[in-house]
């Protein structure tokens, strides 16, 4: 055995990874600590021995559990973590405090975003703008994805699922009446009224009226009506009446003297848009005049009462045919006049 020379001991730290080669010989965690000898390495010229003391450090182990919306990821080490992938183990090289690798064991967990109702019942014309999308009768239900929106930060679903009140109001179809006459009209809806706008104002004591009889009318005329009912909802329609100046006349075609009032005598009237029979007169087949009224007002009492009773200055005429012709005033001073014939018999 060599002479013993001068002694040291070697001591150091390394992370349990690495591995150390002392006087060509291997040491790790496996092998930490050992006597080695070199061969006239001390000063006097003997051998130099080291005694080695080795420390392995482990590595730093830690757990990363997180709580992510779902449908987020995380990159973590390089690595993409997301719902597929909620767990795995990243070593950082280098990053324990002590310099060694540090273990990360990763565990996620997924939020599931809350989901709520749009449920609701709207007027026909109204509409819903969720997240930028209009919904309304032509889109009435779908899917928004509103981002950050609940209370933990993350996205909310809502699904949108309308209905709509199919209201209507009707005020009859566009009509036609005789110059003078007047018509009813009567206001239809779907449901219960809360208030009614007429344009322009009917002539009826309650301006919420929904029937009422127009006044005699010389012109067209267009009603609106804007309906509001018990919901809320607002509908709308209009209705124009014309006026047709082709007054009606009206005569017998036949009258017989001897018969009961009123078939004893002819007489003419017209609709209510006349106000005055100015002339009436009737002629024999040879064009001779029998019969001659004027200023006759337009009702049936007074026509009847100045009517033709089948005579000439006190003669009865024969059974035959007679021509008839007859002027009229209207309500708005406009004159015209009407023909025809009429049989008498006895």
């Amino acid at each position: 055995m060599s002479p013993a020379g001068d002694t040291a001991v070697f001591q150091q730290t390394y992370c349990s990874n690495q591995i150390v080669i002392i006087n060509n010989h291997i040491y790790g965690p496996f092998k930490t600590e050992g006597v080695e000898v070199i061969p006239g390495a001390a000063a006097n010229g003997m051998d130099s021995i080291f005694k080695v003391m080795l420390t392995f450090f482990e590595p730093v182990e830690s757990t990363y559990a997180v709580t992510l919306c779902e449908g987020d990821s995380i990159n973590i080490n390089n690595t993409i973590y997301h719902q597929g992938f909620y767990q795995g183990e990243e070593i950082i090289e280098n990053g324990a405090s002590n310099g060694c690798d540090s273990i990360v064991n990763i565990q996620l967990s997924f939020i599931p975003p809350p989901f709520s109702y749009l449920i609701d019942t709207l007027c026909s014309d109204a509409s819903v703008t969720v997240n930028g999308t209009v919904y309304d009768m032509e889109n009435r239900s779908g899917l928004e994805i509103l981002s950050n929106a609940s209370a933990n930060g993350c996205d909310s679903l809502v699904y949108i699922s309308l209905f709509f009140r199919e209201q209507w109001v009707y005020l009859g179809p566009d009509t036609v009446v005789t110059d003078g006459d007047s018509i009813c009209i009567t206001l239809q809806a779907q449901y219960p009224v809360d208030r009614v706008d007429w344009t322009p104002l009917p002539p009826c004591v309650d301006p919420d009226c929904l029937t009422f009889c127009t006044p005699p009318l010389f012109r067209p005329a267009k009603y609106a009506v804007q309906y509001t009912d018990s919901y809320g909802c607002i509908s709308n329609d209009e209705v124009t009446i014309y006026v047709d100046k082709n007054h009606r006349v009206y005569g017998p075609n036949v009258f017989d003297p001897t018969l009961d009032e009123p078939n004893n005598r002819f007489f003419v009237t017209a609709d209510r848009g006349v106000t005055l029979i100015r002339q009436l007169w009737v002629y024999d087949r040879w064009g001779e005049p029998v019969f001659n009224a004027q200023n006759v007002p337009n009702d049936p009492d007074s026509a009847f009462n100045q009517g033709w009773d089948g005579s000439k200055k006190n003669r009865n005429m024969h059974t035959d045919v007679y021509m008839w012709w007859a002027e009229f005033e209207t309500r708005s001073g406009e004159v015209f006049q009407r023909t025809g014939d009429v049989t008498l018999i006895r």
